[in-house]
């Protein structure tokens, strides 16, 4: 039926070689498109298998940061703690100097006596 087409198409010699071509070009065809169809699933699969490795790293890496902040910010607490403390400590060494210094006798003397240098040493 193609063969009677292709020959009142294109005349008798013409059709006759296109008819007995035509499965050959057609299978050419097949098979260049199903490679095309190969090729494009296998490109669309590393693409899917690229992403979800990549997608996982990104989580492991957010992870990780989040747990290095969350270390570091315990770590700076217990910092801020112990400043606190030190601080804490400092100041009532500061009160203890003070009300030393208004209890001294000798605070009113133009000159330093060796009580107020102690105090004076004990700050650093």
């Amino acid at each position: 039926m193609i063969i009677s087409i292709l020959t009142k198409l294109v005349g008798a010699h013409a059709g006759v070689v296109i008819g007995r071509a035509l499965p050959y070009i057609l299978g050419a065809l097949l098979m260049a498109g199903a490679y095309l169809y190969i090729r494009w699933d296998a490109y669309n699969d590393g693409v899917a298998e690229t992403t979800i490795k990549y997608e996982t790293l990104i989580l492991e890496e957010r992870e990780r940061i989040r747990k290095a902040g969350e270390e570091a910010l315990a770590e700076a607490r217990s910092q801020i703690k112990q400043l606190e403390e030190r601080l804490s400590a400092r100041n009532e060494e500061i009160e203890e100097i003070k009300r030393q210094g208004r209890e001294d006798p000798h605070a009113d003397l133009p000159a330093f006596g060796v009580d107020s240098v102690r105090r004076l040493n004990r700050i650093h």
